[in-house]
């Protein structure tokens, strides 16, 4: 079994029970939290928690969300008549996530975290990405 909580808006207390018990499961089972462009809110304590709390390389899935989620860093730039594209928020949702990674551990970069996530679609829904390994190994 496998489930994508899409636009994970829950606690980090909620985020890692569930990420403990699926974990912890004698079951072949696997939860993936999404992420979206509300970690990049300044006013979302909630998402930078889950940010912090959530290890790039596992269980986590950057996507594009609400239509009317649009990075908070692109709605500074381009104003209120801004508009959500996957082109332009992936990358400042895994900036947001990549803000929020512990201190005291070694940081992720965006450009990481990133390829991390896009690994971890092709896990939660095999074959979405067929012919594009080269761009998950970093190869041209």
């Amino acid at each position: 079994l496998k489930v994508h909580l899409s636009c994970w808006t829950g606690t980090p207390a909620h985020m890692n029970q569930l990420l403990q018990e699926y974990s912890n499961s004698s079951q072949r089972r696997q939860v993936w939290i999404g992420m979206d462009a509300t970690v990049t809110f300044s006013k979302a304590p909630l998402s930078h928690e889950c940010a912090f709390d959530i290890h790039p390389t596992h269980n986590l899935v950057l996507e594009t969300g609400r239509p009317g989620t649009i990075p908070s860093t692109i709605t500074r730039a381009l104003g209120r008549d801004a508009f959500g594209h996957a082109g332009y928020s992936i990358p400042w949702i895994a900036h947001g996530v990549a803000a929020q990674q512990p201190q005291h551990t070694t940081k992720s970069s965006a450009q990481a975290i990133a390829r991390a996530a896009s690994a971890n679609v092709t896990v939660m829904y095999p074959g979405i990405l067929q012919g594009r390994r080269s761009l998950l190994e970093g190869t041209d």
